[in-house]
C-alpha cells in the first residue's frame, strides 16, 4: 500500500504523532513475526478494547491469525529445517492442530479455548514467538541505536530504554515487564485513538505486507490473498430491521437506479465492496435493490456520480435515529455488529448540521474509497 502515509497524513490529532516512523514499523523483515504481531496488538485494541494486553495474550491471537492460512493451505512462514519449520507461528500452528483436532476453519473461541487447554506444549514455542520481536517493531523510532547494539538482548534494559525515550516522544505502544509471557504490552493513548479512527486502513496496510512476504516465501502458490482467512459471515439482520421501519415511515430510494424501495424487497449493498472492508459498517451500507446489487457486484461505485447520493440517503437515517424513538432502539441494536469504527460511532449518527454530516462521512470515506481504488478495484455505474 504505498500510499499509506500519505493517506494518514491527511488526518490531524491534537498530538504529534510520528506517522513517518510509524509507516516504517514493516519494514526490513527476514520473518513474518513483526505482521502477525502487530496485526494482533490491532484486533485486539479494536475487537475488545485492550489497550493493555500480555505476550501470551499477543501471541495467542497470532496463532488464530495464522490458523487458517497454515492449517488449510500449508502456507510456509519461514525456511524449512528437514520436513520441519523454523518459523515458531507455523510450528505453533501444526502443534495446535495435531493437539487439539480442530478442524481449518474452527472459529477464533474454539482456537482461542484450545490453545488455553494446550498451554503447557505451546508455552516454549510462545515465547519464541515474542522473542525481539516486541522491541525491533519499535526500531524506526529508535534509530540511534544501531541493529548490532547489546541494549537489544537485555530484556529489561531496552524496556526501560523505551519508556525513558517515550517521556518525550510518543511511542505507540511501552512495555511493562514481568515473567516472560506475562509481559505487558502497552497502548498509548493517542496511538490507540489513530489506529481506532484508521483502523480500516492499517489492517490493509498490515495484510498487504504480509501477502507480499508469504507470496515470496510461497512463490508457486496462487492468489495468497485468498488463503489468509475464511471469507466472514455477514451480519445484516438487524441493519434490515433498521431501514425496514425507515420505509415503513417514509419513501427510501436505490441510489443507484433511483427507483423507490419496496419493504422487505431489497439487498443491503455495501457502497465500499465487502471484499475490501471485511465489515458491516453502518456507514458504509446503502439499501439497494437486489437486481442492481448483484449487477454493482465487486465494483467501487463512481465516486462523483454516487456520493451525493449516498450521503442523502445516510443523512435520512440519521434524521430519522434523531427523531423516532423506535428507530433510535433499532440503530442501537446495530451498535456491536455495525458500528464500530470511532469516527463513525462516536461523531456521524447524532444531532448535526445537514453539510457538517455530508462532510465528515465523505471526507473519511473517501480515504478508504481511494485505497481500495489503489488496489485495482474497478469502478462501476449503473446503465
Amino acid at each position: 500500500m504505498a500510499d499509506f502515509i500519505t493517506e494518514l497524513k491527511r488526518l490531524i490529532y491534537h498530538n504529534e504523532l510520528d506517522l513517518k516512523r510509524f509507516a516504517l514499523m514493516l519494514d526490513n523483515n527476514s520473518q513474518c513475526y513483526k505482521f502477525y504481531w502487530l496485526e494482533a496488538l490491532v484486533e485486539l485494541l479494536i475487537k475488545e478494547g485492550k489497550k493493555e494486553i500480555s505476550y501470551y495474550e499477543v501471541a495467542s491471537e497470532m496463532i488464530v491469525n495464522a490458523w487458517y492460512t497454515v492449517s488449510e493451505y500449508h502456507l510456509h512462514m519461514g525456511s524449512m529445517f528437514g520436513s520441519e519449520s523454523k518459523n515458531a507461528i507455523e510450528r505453533a500452528v501444526n502443534l495446535l492442530q495435531q493437539k487439539s483436532g480442530l478442524e481449518s476453519n474452527a472459529n477464533r473461541d474454539d482456537v482461542l479455548d484450545a490453545i488455553g487447554s494446550n498451554r503447557p506444549d505451546l508455552e516454549q514455542i510462545m515465547k519464541q514467538m515474542t522473542d525481539d520481536v516486541p522491541y525491533r517493531l519499535l526500531s524506526p523510532f529508535v534509530s540511534e541505536l544501531k541493529g548490532n547494539d547489546r541494549i537489544w538482548g537485555k530484556d529489561t534494559g531496552i524496556i526501560a530504554y523505551f519508556n525513558t525515550v517515550n517521556r518525550n516522544n510518543y511511542l505507540p505502544y511501552t512495555l511493562k515487564y514481568a515473567s516472560k509471557l506475562e509481559t505487558k504490552v502497552l497502548w498509548s493513548d493517542p496511538w490507540a485513538a489513530m489506529i481506532k479512527d484508521n483502523y480500516l486502513l492499517i489492517r490493509e496496510w498490515i495484510r498487504s505486507k504480509k501477502v507480499k512476504y508469504l507470496q515470496d516465501r510461497n512463490p508457486g502458490v496462487p492468489g495468497i490473498i485468498y488463503k489468509l482467512d475464511p471469507e466472514g459471515k455477514r451480519d445484516l439482520g438487524r441493519v434490515h430491521d433498521l431501514w425496514n421501519a425507515v420505509m415503513a415511515k417514509e419513501d427510501v430510494y436505490d441510489i443507484y437506479s433511483e427507483e423507490k424501495l419496496n419493504d422487505k424487497r431489497y439487498d443491503i449493498d455495501h457502497f465500499i465492496p465487502w471484499s475490501y472492508v471485511t465489515t458491516d459498517e453502518l456507514w458504509n451500507l446503502t439499501p439497494s435493490k437486489k437486481a442492481v446489487n448483484i449487477a454493482k457486484s465487486n465494483h467501487l461505485p463512481e465516486w462523483e456520480l454516487y456520493t451525493d447520493r449516498f450521503a442523502d440517503i445516510q443523512l435520512q437515517l440519521n434524521k430519522n435515529i434523531q427523531s423516532d424513538t423506535h428507530i433510535h432502539e433499532l440503530f442501537e441494536k446495530c451498535r456491536n455488529k455495525n458500528l464500530n469504527t470511532l469516527w463513525a460511532s462516536e461523531q456521524l449518527y447524532r444531532p448535526c448540521p445537514d453539510e457538517q454530516f455530508r462532510q465528515l462521512l465523505l471526507e473519511n470515506m473517501k480515504t478508504i474509497y481511494t485505497s481500495a481504488k489503489l488496489q485495482g478495484y474497478t469502478i462501476w455505474n449503473y446503465s
